[in-house]
């Protein structure tokens, strides 16, 4: 289950696509793929990640363009 909260960035505490990886690098690629799909037909925006729990960052983080 993932914690989530929006506001200008959406972050995840709890995200089970990146639980357990350390890749070092953003990896939550159906997550933002995802989100994208959400916020473009929804709100005409455009989703990108910026932190990840598996690039060893405490959460998952996408902004909101």
């Amino acid at each position: 289950m993932a914690k989530i909260t929006l506001g200008e960035t959406i972050r995840m505490e709890e995200n089970c696509e990146s639980f357990g990886l350390e890749t070092g690098q953003l990896s939550c690629f159906f997550t933002t793929g995802f989100l994208n799909g959400l916020f473009s037909t929804v709100k005409n925006q455009h989703v990108s990640e910026t932190k990840c729990i598996a690039a060893g960052d405490p959460y998952c983080d996408w902004k909101i363009t």
